[in-house]
């Protein structure tokens, strides 16, 4: 299909160079993170953490692959880093939650934890294994790092 410049400025058409794809909202669709959902009551004991199990809130592709990233705005002492993680066929990812305070939490089932950033298959790549080499040569460096700071600390 071939779309005439006068169509995509009476539509105000937007386009990601990115996907080469037009659409109907200002941003690229693909690019907005997927909020990720508690799918049942949690609490979180004092000082812990726990692998958890998060639910999409988008009918967006499923057995994908995104960046998970865990922060709510009003309960900023549960926490999360930023996680490579897989979208199941059940639109789940699974993630590690951390509760900072001393004190239990308690989150409420549909509770927006994070969002989900997607990625491309081409945008992942396997990392090469270190080898014994490059083992004993990282070895040798943090050494001599941990030599320097004691001697700093002393």
């Amino acid at each position: 299909m071939i779309l005439g410049i006068d169509f995509i400025r009476k539509h105000n058409l937007g386009y990601c160079p990115k996907h080469h794809e037009f659409h109907w909202t200002e941003q690229c669709p693909r690019d907005h993170g997927v909020r990720l959902t508690l799918p049942k009551r949690m609490v979180l004991p004092p000082l812990s953490s726990r692998v958890c199990t998060l639910k999409l809130g988008s009918n967006r592709e499923t057995e994908s692959t995104g960046i998970a990233s865990i922060q709510i705005e009003e309960e900023p002492w549960i926490q999360g880093g930023l996680v490579l993680t897989n979208v199941t066929s059940s639109k789940m990812v699974t993630v590690e939650l951390r509760n900072a305070s001393p004190v239990p939490q308690e989150m409420t089932r549909g509770l927006v934890v994070g969002l989900l950033e997607m990625m491309d298959d081409d945008d992942v790549q396997q990392m090469r294994p270190m080898d014994e080499v490059m083992m004993k040569e990282l070895n040798e460096v943090m050494q001599k790092f941990y030599r320097c700071v004691c001697k700093v600390w002393m």
